[in-house]
């Protein structure tokens, strides 16, 4: 047998964009450090829809433990291995056609493999992601792993849960508290993570979701906190403003959260009320000696909640112009024109997009920010649905 070292690399230029993403994605579902959180972000990029991930992650992992020889190279790896290509030859074969039968696509695989990657070349399909038209795979590196069909248990990223509690905070913010049995291993996190949230009912096979920060996480009764501001239209909106006990839904995650540099003596906090949860788990787990300048933007006087007091704190509600709340910039504006301290500073911003772009350009250019300093990401944008910033994490 050929030895692991003896096989050639070829170039990425093999394989097309989409494939180069995809392999990327498969790669960190089995690397090491950070990547595997992110497997998850670049397959839903992709248009693999969340439910699934699990699939792909089953996949993998029994590749990983069967076949030990199996060469994956590191996520961001300008080659690709004969391994990997034979791989994507697979999946681009279950892809292109609903399989009646192995003997279809080639030689026969094991049956809980064939079964695996049934459900991946599915989704993909589903997705719309297309690969290329590949020669049909010989499997020379999957013969012999014989994989055990156990049930399977829920995708490690999407949790089920129920609602436990639902609160209205003010009319136009939900308090929404879950939890599950899924969550007895979830991570602590960052403060200001967030997750995606999964509605149980879809619409033509699509799970209806949004991502939200957690306010508050309770790892002994595994009780996760939402603040969840109501903006007319969404499904997600309208899910949480008629929330009841008992409600059913999926969580992905946790991602993002604030990075915080002890070494930084004082840090601004600005958002909107779709930042509102972050900046209040921002707060609770912020040292008391840092100082805190936080800025948060509402519609109504009626929309101001109470915040625990703290030491070293200054919090500035901001009423945006009612008249004009499409082209309304208060947060920054105000932010702009407030005296902050000269240096030694870190930022969390979080909101509308266009809004915390011209915030974090101010910070970076005209109030001398580090880079590195500045955490900036847009929750959602005007006039898009689902929207995504690759800088929340």
């Amino acid at each position: 047998m050929e030895s692991r070292q003896q096989r050639p690399l070829l170039s990425r230029r093999h394989c097309s964009p989409v494939e180069v993403r995809l392999l990327r994605a498969l790669r960190s579902l089995s690397w090491k450090g950070a990547w595997p959180a992110q497997a998850g972000f670049l397959l839903e990029e992709l248009g693999v829809n969340p439910e699934h991930h699990f699939a792909f992650a089953r996949l993998m992992k029994s590749i990983r433990e069967f076949n030990p020889d199996f060469e994956l190279l590191g996520p961001a790896s300008p080659f690709v291995s004969q391994n990997e290509r034979e791989l994507l030859g697979a999946l681009s074969s279950f892809s292109r056609k609903k399989i009646q039968k192995q003997g279809e696509v080639g030689p026969a695989l094991p049956e809980a493999m064939a079964t695996l990657f049934g459900a991946c070349g599915m989704a993909l399909r589903i997705g719309g992601v297309i690969l290329k038209s590949r020669p049909v795979p010989a499997f020379t590196s999957l013969p012999g792993m014989e994989v055990t069909a156990g049930p399977l248990h829920h995708h490690p990223r999407l949790r089920p849960a129920k609602v436990v509690q639902v609160l209205e905070v003010t009319p136009r913010l939900r308090r929404i508290v879950v939890t599950g049995v899924s969550l007895f291993d979830f991570p602590e996190g960052r403060p200001g993570h967030w997750v995606k949230l999964f509605l149980d009912t879809s619409t033509d096979g699509v799970a209806v979701g949004r991502a939200y920060s957690i306010l508050d996480w309770d790892a002994v009764s595994r009780r996760m906190t939402f603040d969840i501001a109501l903006h007319g239209g969404g499904p997600m909106s309208q899910w949480a403003a008629n929330a009841r006990v008992g409600d059913r839904l999926s969580i992905s995650g946790p991602r993002g959260g604030l990075a915080e540099n002890n070494s930084r003596s004082w840090l601004l906090l600005a958002g909107d009320e779709s930042a509102l949860g972050a900046i209040q788990a921002i707060m609770a787990k912020t040292t008391a000696e840092k100082e805190l300048y936080v800025f948060i933007e509402v519609s109504k006087e009626s929309e101001i909640i109470e915040i625990p007091a703290r030491p070293n704190a200054v919090i500035r509600w901001l009423l945006r112009d009612a008249e004009n709340p499409e082209t309304s910039s208060t947060l920054y504006e105000t932010i702009r024109c407030s005296p902050l301290p000269n240096q030694s500073g870190a930022a969390w911003v979080a909101g509308e997009s266009g809004v915390v772009k011209k915030i974090r350009q101010h910070l970076l250019r005209e109030r001398g920010f580090d880079a590195e300093d500045v955490q900036a990401a847009g929750f959602w944008k005007k006039g898009k649905v689902d929207f995504k910033d690759l800088a929340v994490g």
